[in-house]
């Protein structure tokens, strides 16, 4: 298994209503999946999976007022800017979305060392070209849907932060807290190495 493709950030959903504070996602119910979930569920919401081709026609009879889906160039492909009057940023709950190739392992082992090093270098090659043209287009579309462009509140945020680290800290949740632990120390590690790369080509 081998990562292919990096994807941006995601919009931080799609709402019908404005969001002015943490009590206005009482009156949402949201296609949503994944541990957003359980924060938004946390904050009053009510929360529903539908699949791609259920969100516009659920938006269209009313069944839901609100959608967190992907980023927003897919979101614009699926037509979301044209039935929802708001998105929103930051990106909270998917901020970054990595697809990876997977083969059976005594295929792989077939194939001689040569034909392995050449698809791992057409995923790499796949994985950065796909990264920046994606990040590229983000620009566009932003300018494009920059009218229905919100941010949420630093309350809301603040809130859904809390909302997390409380799931977290459950009993029941203890592998998933020692993972986040991991990704978090890496993240550290890697922002403090970029901004002393940044420094030395500033000097």
């Amino acid at each position: 298994m081998y990562p292919m493709c990096l994807l941006p950030p995601k919009t931080g959903g799609w709402f019908q209503k404005e969001i002015t504070s943490v009590d206005d996602f009482k009156d949402i119910t949201i296609r949503i999946y994944g541990l957003g979930r359980n924060i938004l569920e946390d904050l009053g919401t009510k929360t529903v999976f539908l699949p791609q081709n259920s969100i516009i026609p659920s938006l269209k009879n009313g069944t839901i007022n609100a959608v967190e889906f992907s980023t927003i160039e897919v979101d614009a492909y699926l037509g979301l800017p044209e039935n929802v009057n708001y998105w929103y940023t930051p990106s909270w709950n998917q901020l970054s979305t990595v697809l990876y190739f997977v083969i059976n392992l005594k295929k792989w082992e077939s194939l001689s060392e040569e034909q392995r090093n050449v698809m791992k270098l057409l995923m790499k090659e796949n994985m950065y070209s796909n990264y920046i043209s994606s990040n590229a287009n983000q620009i566009d579309f932003l300018e494009k849907y920059k009218s229905q462009l919100r941010v949420f509140p630093e309350e809301v945020l603040n809130k859904m932060q809390e909302s997390w680290q409380q799931w977290l800290n459950e009993p029941i949740n203890e592998k998933t807290k020692e993972e986040f632990k991991r990704m978090k120390e890496y993240s550290i590690k890697y922002y403090a190495y970029d901004q002393i790369m940044k420094k030395d080509i500033v000097e």
